[in-house]
């Protein structure tokens, strides 16, 4: 789990869109 790849922006954007975050935005803020 210390590995920084693809798998740690999927995890975001799952975060975001169980929070029901603007998806836009919150991939942005991930980049």
């Amino acid at each position: 789990m210390a590995s920084s790849g693809p798998g740690k922006a999927y995890k975001s954007f799952l975060l975001c869109y169980e929070l029901h975050i603007d998806d836009l935005r919150c991939i942005s803020g991930n980049k």
